[in-house]
């Protein structure tokens, strides 16, 4: 059924098409570049104002703009408060925030980062337990015995240990040019590593630093940060993730994979144990991944070593040193 809008030049209501073109939307004082959906009279060309595509647009203005900034989606917000069973009103409560604020981020309105940082953290469930045992008296008695009973639940569920608390300290989670300007995100690097293992026969260590670091790189060289906020070191046979051994440690601990010996090379490889429903990654995250794996299906630890051997980051960065994502512009697949 076509679409009839009151047009202004014509003096009535005509036909009108949708045209896809470039438009500027200033989000939080940024100017931000979206392929937008526009109404235009049939008859004469007029553009009209239609409020159902124009909420689309500024909702993909925002969208772009919270990729850019490392920003938590309105659904990753309302994921993060259900997980802990409480109403908007009493996750800002407890947090000390106004009484719609929740309400506000989870129907679109941009977060500011100090608020942001604190949702990032309560992806934590110790995180949670500290805010709650710091804000006495927030909660009635019966919610707070609620919410206590959950963080217990959810501290069991994900059995995060002294141990591995302690791997996450040590990880650098600084916003910075090493990390691709954003924090570690674990959830991230255990969807990579699940999905590149789970498309592999025999997916050996050392092309998994490889296939990250390509993920990583190829995805900040489309939006200006990277998918797991992983750094990356310069070694002979190529790039390699900091800290690898603690963080491949734990991934199996938390029998996300498990990592067995070849018989003929001697190298590890990665065996997953779970399967394609546990990877947390965005649409655009997923088709990244995709394209990298796909790419480099066919190549063997040697031949995908020599291959990143060719890219700009490796030859200019000295061995034994953090590469940059500031190279990944250079990077072509």
């Amino acid at each position: 059924m076509s679409k009839e809008l009151f047009c202004h030049n014509c003096d009535d209501y005509k036909e009108v098409v949708i045209v896809q073109q470039k438009e500027i939307y200033p989000v939080k004082g940024e100017n931000i570049e979206i392929i937008a959906s526009v109404c235009k009279c049939s008859s004469c060309g007029s553009e009209l104002f239609d409020m159902e595509l124009d909420k689309k647009n500024l909702e993909d203005a925002f969208n772009i703009y919270r990729k850019k900034s490392g920003l938590l989606s309105p659904l990753e917000i309302q994921r993060i408060r259900e997980m802990y069973g409480l109403s908007q009103r009493s996750f800002s409560k407890l947090l000390r925030w106004g009484d719609i604020t929740m309400n506000r981020y989870e129907t679109g309105a941009i977060q500011d980062k100090p608020h942001n940082n604190t949702l990032l953290l309560l992806k934590n469930p110790h995180n949670m337990l500290d805010i709650l045992n710091s804000n006495p008296d927030t909660l009635t008695s019966s919610k707070e015995k609620k919410l206590r009973e959950r963080i217990e639940d959810l501290l069991s569920e994900k059995a995060i240990t002294k141990i591995e608390e302690s791997i996450f300290n040590i990880i650098d989670s600084k916003e910075d040019i090493f990390t691709g300007f954003k924090r570690f995100d674990f959830e991230k690097f255990k969807s990579l590593v699940l999905y590149f293992s789970l498309n592999e026969e025999k997916l050996f260590k050392t092309k998994l630093m490889k296939l990250l670091w390509y993920a990583d790189n190829l995805y900040f060289k489309m939006q200006t940060r990277s998918i797991t906020g992983l750094q990356y070191a310069r070694l002979p046979r190529g790039p390699v993730v900091e800290k690898r051994n603690l963080l491949l440690g734990l991934l199996e601990e938390q029998d996300i994979v498990q990592l067995v010996e070849d018989d003929e090379t001697g190298g590890e490889y990665l065996i997953p144990m779970l399967n394609l429903e546990e990877v947390e990654l965005d649409k655009e995250e997923l088709d990244l991944a995709k394209l990298v794996s796909e790419k480099f299906r066919q190549f063997n630890c040697k031949s995908i070593s020599n291959y990143s051997h060719r890219e700009v980051a490796w030859k200019e960065v000295k061995t034994g040193s953090l590469m940059p994502f500031s190279y990944a512009k250079y990077i072509e697949i």
